[in-house]
């Protein structure tokens, strides 16, 4: 975030940066309720009397689910590269 408030501090007005400063904000966002997701269907699947399909279900959604880690990790690498580069 530090890069994205200085390179918006030498030009304030560019519409890119202005996204780039966005999407970093909402990667974070992401972050965060993916931990608390990943948290819960832990919690979830490691109970008693769990059914073999809620935890197959489980699986799935948490392979989706990286699949978007890895898609938001690949776009903020994009973003801290561009911004090395500017500054």
């Amino acid at each position: 975030m530090s890069l994205t408030r200085l390179a918006l501090s030498r030009f304030s007005n560019n519409a890119i940066l202005i996204q780039y400063f966005a999407y970093l904000n909402s990667a974070l966002l992401f972050v965060e309720t993916s931990k608390s997701q990943v948290q819960i269907t832990v919690e979830f699947i490691s109970q008693d009397n769990v059914d073999n399909r809620d935890i197959q279900e489980s699986g799935a959604d948490l392979s989706t689910l990286l699949g978007t880690v890895i898609e938001t990790k690949l776009g903020v690498q994009q973003i801290l590269n561009l911004l090395n580069n500017l500054l």
